[in-house]
């Protein structure tokens, strides 16, 4: 192959430019995946993180609804209780 003469005046050989140029591209693609990864990594971190709170929120709001359905058992066993004492029953029976 020729030689290839950059602004600097000196010749290089053809052929170990391309080497020079192939090995540049293969460094530049993996510093980008590199980054790429090391974002996408983040990401989950945050992803897991914002999951984990959420879940922990469906947790109190279950608690929440299990403390509010056994307060509304024990008013409807009152009332259920009462109708029965004065023998009436509710409307639409």
């Amino acid at each position: 192959m020729g030689k290839i003469i950059f602004l600097g005046g000196r010749p290089v050989d053809f052929a170990l430019f391309i080497d020079w140029a192939f090995k540049a591209l293969l460094s530049g693609a993996a510093i980008y995946l590199i980054n790429t990864l090391s974002r996408l990594v983040k990401s989950v971190d945050e992803l897991n993180k914002t999951v984990a709170v959420e879940i922990e929120k469906s947790n109190w709001i279950r608690i929440s609804i299990e403390k509010i359905e056994k307060r509304l058992d024990k008013h409807e066993e009152k009332f259920s209780d009462c109708m029965e004492r004065h023998n009436m029953k509710p409307k639409g029976h």
